[in-house]
């Protein structure tokens, strides 16, 4: 859960939240992705689903998977940045 002090609002208002270091699994090891993920179908953002034959066992590098540790700390936002805000 996120404290108070853990977020930061630049001069925009954008809204940035603390992700502390730490190590994790990243990728997809050897149990099969689930089929809401792997299911073409389900894609809304693809205009020809079944033309993706490629993703049904994930992206070419999320294999294998392997440990990462982030350092330090850093900031990222707690939402998707607009065109007006990348502008500015």
């Amino acid at each position: 859960m996120q404290s108070s002090n853990d977020i930061h609002t630049n001069s925009l208002g954008m809204q940035f939240v603390r992700i502390e270091s730490g190590t994790f699994r990243m990728g997809i090891g050897k149990i099969p992705l689930p089929s809401e993920l792997t299911d073409n179908t389900s894609q809304q953002q693809s205009r020809k689903p079944d033309q993706r034959p490629y993703l049904r066992n994930g992206d070419f590098d999320e294999h294998p998977s392997h440990m990462v540790t982030i350092t330090q700390p850093f900031q990222v936002s707690s939402y998707q940045v607009t065109n007006i805000q990348y502008e500015q």
